[in-house]
């Protein structure tokens, strides 16, 4: 999966690549060979930090999820959870779809 990682009003140092690096790992694991892209915005306001993450997936699904938090690890750990949470869905919809009936 091509990842990006933009950022507005904030440095992105080695710590923050690697943790985007490692929750992006977990997230791919799930969608396995189905994931494009993953595009990962940061952005501090005062003592906000806000975490945007947009993954591409096969199929013209876009999966998207933002937080925020007082910490980095926080916000992108949230923004990945509710990215997660869309993926499982798709994911099942996929698993769904593929059963056949009993006759």
């Amino acid at each position: 999966m091509m990842s990006t990682v933009s950022s507005r009003h904030v440095e992105i140092t080695p710590a923050i690549r690697q943790i985007i690096n490692q929750k992006l790992a977990k997230l791919e694991r799930l969608l396995q060979e189905n994931a494009v892209s993953a595009q990962v915005v940061l952005s501090q306001e005062r003592h906000r930090c806000r975490a945007e993450m947009t993954v591409h997936v096969r199929g013209d699904h876009f999966l998207h999820g933002q937080d925020e938090g007082g910490q980095w690890s926080l916000a992108i750990g949230g923004a990945v959870d509710k990215v997660q949470q869309q993926a499982h869905a798709l994911k099942t919809r996929w698993e769904r779809r593929r059963r056949v009936a009993v006759r």
